[in-house]
């Protein structure tokens, strides 16, 4: 289950790290990622695409730029 968390965080770094020309300038962009694993946080597909996003607006919340795994105290709805 961590393993996917790291690969996120690899690929978090690596756009970090990377240096985007946009015409004349250089710009460097950030990312957040959020990680949902089968099945150990949702029992079907879309419920943990879902956990996932529910993670990265928590990311994007609470300050960007990080990879957060889906814990269940971030979601208190019933629906999705």
């Amino acid at each position: 289950m961590e393993k996917a968390t790291e690969v996120a965080e690899k690929i978090r770094m690596a756009v970090e790290e990377q240096l985007f020309r946009v015409e004349s300038i250089s710009i460097r962009k950030t990312l957040s990622i959020g990680v949902s694993i089968y099945p150990v946080d949702g029992e079907g597909f879309w419920e943990c695409v879902k956990h996932a996003d529910i993670a990265l607006y928590q990311a994007k919340d609470t300050g960007r730029n990080k990879v957060l795994r889906f814990e269940t105290s971030m979601w208190d709805g019933d629906n999705y």
